[in-house]
């Protein structure tokens, strides 16, 4: 059971636009593919536990530009994701969500 005394699994649609906790509507704000792509980087080298002198190192790719995708001031290719995912020991999915038929 989650932590509000939900049960998660695949029927429960996590897209929803307002969720609440602890009896307050709170809005989620959508976010860009730049602040998506740095948020995912930024956390899996954190989860790794690497700098991201060390990623450079691994990935082949310069520090500074690991700097300004993590700040999502960088569009990185998906070659370059790629590279990112595979030095921390992962692998990159992308994901096309379609609207729902009615």
């Amino acid at each position: 059971m989650g932590e509000y005394g939900i049960i998660w699994n695949e029927d429960l649609d996590i897209e929803a636009e307002t969720i609440y906790e602890s009896g307050r509507t709170i809005e989620i704000q959508k976010v860009s593919v730049h602040e998506a792509s740095a948020r995912a980087v930024a956390y899996a080298r954190a989860i790794a536990g690497v700098t991201q002198k060390e990623l450079a190192a691994s990935s082949g790719i310069d520090q500074s530009d690991i700097s300004k995708i993590e700040r999502g001031i960088a569009n990185p290719s998906v070659g370059t994701l790629e590279k990112i995912a595979n030095a921390l020991g992962g692998t990159l999915s992308i994901e096309i969500k379609l609207p729902a038929e009615t």
